[in-house]
């Protein structure tokens, strides 16, 4: 996780604090199945979960 305040003109409080986001998939047993950043577009990450539903990994591989 990184964080960090900047003073921001545009921002109504004067500042912004820039940071790391991202969504963890999982499972339906409760554990970890797989991670995607902030920036990655929709249908990547669509690709992802469909892949991973489908028992491969994103990359393409089997699990």
């Amino acid at each position: 996780m990184f964080a960090r305040r900047r003073d921001d003109p545009d921002d109504p409080d004067g500042y912004s604090v820039p940071h790391t986001a991202i969504t963890y998939l999982i499972s339906p047993e409760g554990a970890y199945a797989h991670h995607f950043p902030d920036a990655l577009p929709a249908a990547e990450i669509t690709a992802g979960i469909r892949a991973l539903v489908g028992g491969r990994s994103p990359a393409g591989d089997t699990l």
